[in-house]
């Protein structure tokens, strides 16, 4: 057996662990890969649950302010019109103009009352006992603020707006409704708020609706509590405007997208694996028929080294690719540099016609050839076999038979 065929075997077994450790190393990939992606949804999931809490407060924080506002230009503006109204004394007729000209500001204007530094009603302002006194206490709630603003849920709800003026108040009683006409008239589907007032604890709109539904005014309940993120109080008022953010809605809206990519790249990633495991499976097929073939081969060859015939292989011009193990000891020349040397470089006797393919000629017999052993000639019949495979000439396989003492019997059988 030659060099080589002894060395094939070792690199064989050593490129088995690494092709296995290769496998292996695919599958962490794919694998790790998996997981990198679900990580990358779980964080795409937290990053719009956070964006969707931010748009939340800043909803609220602006809506906040555009209330305030709307609220301070309203009670400036019943100020002016008070002031400009204003006559020599609060007769009915007087009364009568300054509920005409507030219309114009307040369309839901249901009551307007006039009262002194003390809180006492004026003359033409008339006012049953138990309200005088729930005015006494709403001036001492509003301190030195220019205006204020009270809810009042009874009798299906009314706003009450106290104006100060230089030597005493004014009480504007609006319908509930006039609030609608200073909030978002558009419902926002992604933002959660509601508008409450503090004493009473009620709430008086929110973001479904400009009101709360059929004007109910339901309590502040523990899952609005629960879903707070701010509380913003809004000057010249006992309101507060609270800003929630509902998660499990969020999630029942962000979640049917997050499992559509998730199934997506599951499928993926199950693609993968089946398409690396039949590639697994199929390499680990040629695997099997590349050993056996090796092992054809490895018979082969022992069985070539077990004839006594020399066995040369050449290609179609006549370079060497092969000597069995006879071949090489007749010829000195190894098998790994068979390649350094040409078939008539040893057997110079040979006829170059053999060469080509169409030059041998199976009825005149082999070729004889004389070639020195040992300080002696001998006779070798050289036979010539075309290497192919299914479609083109790859070289030939030629074949040398010692009848020497073949041809000597022969040569006395002649003569005797």
């Amino acid at each position: 057996m030659s060099a080589a065929e002894t060395i094939r075997p070792q690199r064989e077994t050593a490129i088995i662990p690494m092709r296995r450790s290769l496998k292996g190393a695919l599958v962490v990939l794919v694998l790790g890969l998996l997981v990198l992606l679900f990580w990358q949804l779980q964080f795409e999931f937290r990053q719009l649950k956070d964006n969707q809490r931010a748009l939340s407060l800043a909803v609220s924080e602006q809506l906040a302010k555009q209330l305030s506002l709307n609220m301070a230009s309203m009670a400036n503006a019943g100020s002016a019109v008070l002031q400009a109204t204003r006559g020599p004394a609060d007769s009915f007729e007087q009364q009568q103009r300054y509920l005409d000209n507030l219309r114009v500001v307040f369309p839901t204007l249901q009551r307007l009352v006039h009262l002194d530094a003390s809180g006492q009603p004026r003359p033409g302002s008339p006012m049953p006992p138990a309200e005088q006194a729930l005015l006494a206490e709403l001036i001492a709630r509003t301190g030195q603020h220019r205006y204020y603003y009270i809810f009042d849920p009874i009798d299906g709800g009314h706003l009450d707006l106290m104006l100060r003026e230089a030597d005493g108040y004014w009480v504007v009683r609006l319908h509930a409704g006039a609030l609608g006409s200073w909030l978002p008239h558009t419902p926002q589907q992604d933002v959660s708020w509601q508008l409450e007032d503090i004493t009473n604890q009620r709430v008086i709109a929110d973001s479904r609706s400009a009101m709360s539904p059929e004007r109910s005014f339901p309590p502040i309940t523990a899952a609005n509590q629960a879903q707070t993120i701010v509380l913003q109080d809004l000057p010249g008022s006992d309101w507060q405007l609270r800003a929630m953010y509902d998660e499990n809605k969020a999630q029942a809206q962000v979640l049917p997208e997050m499992a559509g990519k998730i199934l997506l790249f599951s499928l993926c990633s199950l693609l993968t694996l089946f398409a690396l495991y039949r590639l697994v499976r199929e390499q680990g097929q040629l695997h099997a028929l590349n050993a056996a073939s090796r092992r054809s081969l490895h018979q082969a060859a022992s069985a070539l080294g077990a004839i006594e015939e020399r066995v040369l292989v050449t290609d179609v011009t006549g370079r060497l690719t092969y000597l069995n193990p006879q071949a090489e000891t007749m010829f000195g020349v190894s098998a790994p540099d068979a390649g350094q040397w040409h078939l008539f470089e040893l057997l110079p006797s040979l006829n170059p016609l053999l060469l080509h393919a169409t030059a041998f000629r199976n009825d005149e017999g082999p070729d004889l050839v004389e070639i020195r052993l040992h300080n002696q000639s001998r006779l070798f019949t050289v036979t010539r076999s075309d290497l192919r495979d299914a479609s083109r000439l790859l070289g030939f396989v030629w074949v040398l038979r010692d009848v020497t003492e073949q041809q000597q019997a022969t040569r006395v059988l002649q003569e005797t």
